[in-house]
């Protein structure tokens, strides 16, 4: 496959859902273009329209307007042919078969697009490997856990090498690790192959650094589209993390929820106090409230600009925020 070439292009895209309440837009006038050996994340809330964009490209619904090709071929005029282009994973592990083995669904998919099990045997053994699927290569699926299925799912969608590849939620029930070797696979199969992913996921660290490129979808609108650096770049704020050596009463906690990103996470250290900040001096009011409450500081952190936050910036600002410096430190 050429890398850097167009495989996919999306123009104008538009679905509209009838239902009993009346027309629902899933999709307003999308486009967008994927181009080989590119990782594109789709972000966005539910109802945004990254599962109705997967679909739509890989056939499953028909839209209303716009086009979509594949490989130049138009997906609505030769829907099989456009197919035969993709591999795909659908939310939930669609494509696995419980009573099939992670063996026999790698040779079951490649029989669908006329290939043997001899000139797959290599592919097959190496995807069983990088995804830790090898020792239970011959184990029937139903007895595994939910990310195991979703590692066999992956498997089947690179199987055939295709030069298009769908991955709605890919690390749907995967451990921290386990999706981390997957980031790493994923990237080197784009680059290595050629091949064009285009991945939706909630998991924002995730789509930080597996993506060269991200989509933020709004009701069926792009709001922002950039390299994860530029969206960072664009919605540039600091994050501070407090940790105390009590834990917080949740009087004082109702008194923080105004602060700019305030959320606590909880971890083997206990309670994290996090704030995202475009004002570090907003840090004195937290610290008198604090003291106020008698209790003591462990330690403060200054982390990187959190992706999840930049996410969040986006959809509240919808695409357009105002200037702001980049402060180092």
């Amino acid at each position: 496959m050429e890398k850097g070439r167009a495989i996919v292009d999306v123009r104008g895209l538009t679905k509209i859902y009838r239902g009993r309440k009346g027309p629902l837009s899933a999709l307003q006038d999308l486009s967008f273009q994927g181009r080989g050996g590119e990782v594109l994340g789709i972000l966005g809330p539910n109802g945004s329209g990254k599962t109705t964009t997967i679909k739509s490209i890989a056939t499953l619904i028909e839209f209303d307007a716009g086009e979509v090709s594949v490989m130049g071929v138009d997906v609505k005029k030769q829907p099989r042919k456009a197919r035969s282009y993709l591999g795909a994973v659908l939310e939930g592990a669609r494509n696995v078969y419980w009573r099939l083995t992670p063996w026999e669904h790698l040779l079951f998919f490649a029989g669908l697009r006329g290939l043997m099990p001899g000139e797959i045997l290599e592919r097959a053994k190496d995807l069983l490997d990088s995804l830790g699927l090898a020792e239970v290569s011959h184990k029937q699926v139903r007895f595994f856990s939910k990310g195991m299925q979703q590692k066999v799912a992956v498997a089947c969608a690179f199987i055939t090498k295709p030069p298009v590849v769908l991955l709605d939620e890919p690390t749907l029930g995967l451990d921290v690790e386990t999706a981390r070797k997957m980031r790493s696979w994923i990237l080197e199969t784009a680059r290595d192959e050629g091949t064009f992913v285009l991945i939706t996921s909630h998991d924002m660290k995730f789509i930080e650094s597996v993506c060269h490129r991200v989509l933020v979808l709004k009701e069926g609108r792009v709001l922002r589209e950039g390299t994860p650096e530029s969206l960072r770049n664009l919605f540039s704020q600091k994050v501070y993390r407090i940790v105390l050596e009590e834990d917080p009463q949740e009087w004082l906690l109702t008194l923080l929820q105004p602060f700019p990103g305030f959320r606590i996470e909880r971890d083997e250290r206990g309670d994290s106090l996090l704030f995202s900040l475009k004002d570090p001096s907003e840090l004195y009011k937290v610290f008198a409230l604090l003291q106020s409450a008698g209790l003591t500081l462990r330690s403060l952190d200054i982390l990187s600009d959190d992706f999840e936050e930049i996410f969040l910036d986006i959809l509240k600002d919808g695409g357009c925020p105002e200037p702001t410096v980049r402060r180092e430190g």
